[in-house]
């Protein structure tokens, strides 16, 4: 089995102290480091790094769900200050597997470093990302090849067909800073995104891990199943990670709510009236042209509007008749419909249609289960019919 021992230049100037690094080559990657003295029966310390605190020969194991594999010991001494970096490398005969992490070799001057100056990226699907930051290599090296991967994958992603026409880098190359522009992000995009450095010697890359992870989301509108009018409604804007410092906007119908912009992701309606119900949608100050999918908001209410139609007018001769019909905006539906003439005390009919067999003032009532409405009245005398408001 192959094993490789890296000595860097000290950790402080003033330290006392050694500090070993394990690093492996495995997929996925390692979840557990464990680190041994030789001689000793159980672990001293586990972690990606350890600080011996006496001196002796030590080894890291590397571990993850296919198996496990052992470090070559390597000598400490007390006293020494040491960046000892302690590679466990693949055995005889086995596929060659992506790299976690590039061989640290020792040189003076800088350390190898890449900072990001984004934690974590959330981005709607259709936007474009940046990611941006700096990185430093040890002296002596002249840097070749500088370009992004994703994961564990070493592919540039310029040479990806999946991010075909959509990646951009930018470098100031005094400065050493690094910029990627991902244009048109989807979902497959999920990525932890990681900036590699290739150098003019074999053995010094650098792969900055752990990278900038990137989620996508789309927006979601989320209203209640149906709401009472009178009552309260809120409709939420929902995303599946967290947007950097949004601002919603809120439309109805396609029309934005010019006096609904929130900073928040809510839409609050109090008191809810009928006039409230329809097809709604959010989008984010900036990317309105990436707005949700419509969302329908039902209001329920009682029945409004009654109104009472006839289906012939003018002069009434004998034999003939006249149908009166009622009609309103209820939600749910109107019920029932139920007939009266005035200075009646029961009902003379019920349905949606009536026709009077004698003259007098008509109307209709109209009822579903949030209450009930009565029209105005239609007046029947002798030879005409009128219609009657009271």
């Amino acid at each position: 089995m192959n094993k490789e021992i890296s000595r860097l230049r000290p950790f402080t100037d003033d330290s006392q102290l050694t500090l070993c690094v394990c690093s492996s080559d495995d997929n996925p990657p390692a979840e557990l480091y464990t680190w041994f003295i030789e001689g000793g029966v159980s672990p001293v310390g586990s972690g990606h790094s350890y600080s011996p605190l006496q001196s002796g020969s030590y080894y890291c194991e590397a571990r993850n769900e296919d198996g496990a594999q052992r470090s070559a010991p390597v000598s400490v001494l007390n006293g020494d200050s040491t960046v000892i970096s302690v590679e466990v490398s693949d055995g005889p005969g086995q596929a060659e597997k992506p790299g976690l992490q590039d061989k640290l070799a020792g040189a003076s001057g800088a350390e190898w470093s890449v900072k990001y100056n984004q934690q974590e990226i959330c981005a709607l699907k259709g936007s474009t990302v940046f990611m941006n930051g700096s990185y430093t290599h040890p002296d002596g090296l002249t840097v070749t090849e500088k370009f992004w991967v994703h994961n564990s994958e070493l592919t540039d992603l310029r040479k990806d067909s999946d991010y075909s026409g959509r990646v951009e880098y930018f470098t100031d190359k005094q400065k050493n800073h690094f910029s990627l522009k991902l244009s048109n992000v989807e979902k497959k995009d999920e990525h932890q995104y990681c900036f590699r450095i290739i150098t003019n010697q074999d053995s010094q890359k650098w792969l900055g891990k752990p990278g900038v992870p990137l989620k996508v989301t789309e927006l979601r509108v989320e209203t209640p199943g149906a709401v009472t009018e009178g009552g309260a409604a809120v409709l939420t804007c929902v995303t599946t990670c967290s947007l950097t410092d949004p601002t919603f906007i809120w439309y109805k119908n396609g029309r934005p709510l010019t006096t609904k912009t929130t900073t928040n992701n809510q839409l609050h309606l109090q008191p809810v009236s009928s006039e409230h119900a329809g097809s709604y949608s959010c989008a984010v100050n900036g990317y309105q042209h990436l707005p949700s999918p419509d969302h329908n908001l039902t209001v329920r209410y009682p029945p409004k509007n009654v109104s009472v139609s006839i289906s012939s007018s003018g002069e009434i001769v004998e034999d003939s008749s006249v149908t009166l019909t009622c009609s309103s905006d209820a939600n749910p539906p109107v019920e029932v419909y139920t007939w009266f003439i005035e200075g009646g005390v029961s009902p003379v009919r019920s349905g949606h249609s009536y026709s009077p067999v004698q003259s007098g003032s008509y109307y209709c009532e109209a009822r579903n289960e949030h209450g009930a409405q009565r029209s105005a009245a239609f007046s029947v005398q002798g030879e005409l019919i009128e219609d009657w408001f009271v």
